[in-house]
């Protein structure tokens, strides 16, 4: 993400490795879940690179608290598509939840309020 932060400047960006970025969506989960706890979610959401990774994210305990962990490939249907990179960029607020390589399910909007939400720095 700092890489991607630094070539923001030339707007020129090298591909990532994959398999790097979606270590970087469970690092962030297993990280930051806890240490911003006004998370926007009423439901699970199931969030999915394919072939690279899938989460789920749900409500936990106190309000405004949620749990995110890594779960199998075809855990059922994602409510959010994306390539690792993208979705760790989604995470950190680093591109629009509106970018055309988010691929949203039926419950777009619950998802877009997660993604706008205090989940880092």
């Amino acid at each position: 993400v700092h890489l991607w932060d630094l070539e923001s400047v030339t707007d020129d960006h090298a591909p990532r490795d994959p398999v790097v970025a979606a270590d970087g969506v469970t690092e962030l989960f297993e990280t930051y879940t806890n240490r911003y706890p006004r998370q926007r979610l009423a439901r699970p959401l199931l969030l999915r690179s394919p072939a690279y990774g899938a989460w789920r994210v749900e409500p936990a305990g106190a309000p405004g608290r949620v749990h995110a962990y890594a779960v199998a490939d075809d855990a059922g249907p994602a409510d959010l598509t994306a390539d690792p990179d993208v979705l760790l960029l989604a995470l950190w607020h680093r591109i629009d939840v509106d970018d055309p390589r988010l691929g949203y399910a039926d419950r777009a909007d619950d998802v877009r309020a997660f993604l706008r939400g205090p989940l880092t720095a």
